[in-house]
């Protein structure tokens, strides 16, 4: 995380953008930003269509992904929805590249978990 930076009210939109118009729905949450990461998706050029994705805290300590699917396309829709995510574990399995922008990463101990494993083992021999 960054800091002793405050939570403060974030504001993002969920929907679509298409030619129809603007179908997003405001949603807010109390957070910190801690990264950003932009993604481009095959095309003609590198940089006609691609996934912005933001990644914030919130007090409880679970995140929330913000993910804009873009295009410069005339006639191609634009996609914005939010993803909670519960901890460290999750976010490193389903968003890698973010989590490393926010310098996140799982420590898997395997003290315990070798520990664990004898305890059952010892277990079922009993």
């Amino acid at each position: 995380m960054q800091g002793d930076e405050e939570f403060k009210t974030i504001t993002v939109r969920t929907g679509t953008v298409d030619a129809q118009g603007d179908s997003r729905k405001t949603k807010r949450f109390s957070g910190k930003f801690l990264a950003a990461k932009r993604t481009f998706r095959r095309a003609r050029s590198r940089d006609d269509r691609g996934v912005d994705y933001t990644l914030y805290v919130r007090a409880n300590g679970t995140y929330l992904v913000y993910i804009c699917a873009w295009s410069h396309w005339q006639g191609e829709s634009d996609e914005y929805s939010l993803h909670p995510v519960e901890d460290n574990q999750e976010l490193t399995d389903l968003y890698p590249s973010l989590a490393n922008a926010a310098n996140i990463e799982v420590v898997e101990y395997l003290d315990l978990k070798d520990r664990k494993e004898r305890e059952d083992l010892e277990a079922k021999r009993s």
